[in-house]
């Protein structure tokens, strides 16, 4: 029988370290329903910001939101909308996900910030403008420039049109996709250690592997 001091210790057995299963981050019904709402309030905003904005009274031709600078914000943070949207979606770590959601979220509220000054601000702004444009016009073929303010003082009037509540509408809806989106993130984070580390790969959670 030969002894153990001979042959030597017994090989140690190998202690690999468990790995917990790496997130994916599977779609689920809050993340479809969030994508939804973003998805489908950017494409509103987009609608609305080539639809009519305002209308002069006693002129079918209206300004539509992309006549003025307002309209082509909107529009291009529509379309941060639905790329952030996308982001967050497509996202390999929590911290992707979580970042490209609040950049949704602050384009949302801008979309929703701009539309609601808008309805407020232009009417007057466009009124001035036109009545401006109508004194020069009357001056230059030789009307007396008082004379005609005072008639388009009490003539023109600024009628806000629904391409503007189409662009408050999408934000609303863009901005509840993207406080769903964050809330499903965060809810990710804290269920799944390699994606709260921002890397998505699995964490061991036993000692080192020989």
């Amino acid at each position: 029988m030969v002894r153990a001091h001979v042959l030597g210790p017994a090989p140690r057995r190998c202690n690999t370290a468990r790995m917990e299963p790496t997130s994916t981050a599977s779609p689920s019904g809050t993340t479809r329903l969030s994508f939804l709402l973003s998805a489908v309030g950017a494409l509103v905003v987009g609608v609305g910001a080539t639809r009519p904005w305002t209308l002069v009274t006693g002129f079918q031709t209206p300004s539509r939101g992309t006549d003025y600078t307002e309209g082509l914000i909107v529009l291009l943070l529509a379309a941060t909308v639905l790329i952030s949207a996308l982001a967050a979606r497509q996202g390999r770590s929590d911290n992707a996900r979580r970042s490209a959601a609040i950049v949704s979220i602050v384009a949302a509220a801008l979309i929703i910030g701009i539309g609601v000054t808008a309805a407020l601000t232009l009417p007057d702004r466009v009124r001035t403008q036109e009545i401006d444009a109508g004194v020069a016009d009357g001056v230059a073929h030789g009307f007396d420039a008082d004379a005609i303010r005072a008639q388009l003082e009490g003539s023109v009037s600024i009628e806000v049109r629904d391409g503007i509540w189409l662009c408050i509408v999408g934000g609303a809806l863009g901005l509840a996709g993207g406080i769903l989106t964050l809330r499903w993130a965060k809810t990710i984070g804290a269920s799944d250690p390699g994606a709260a580390a921002g890397t998505g790969e699995p964490i061991p959670t036993d000692g080192p592997t020989v």
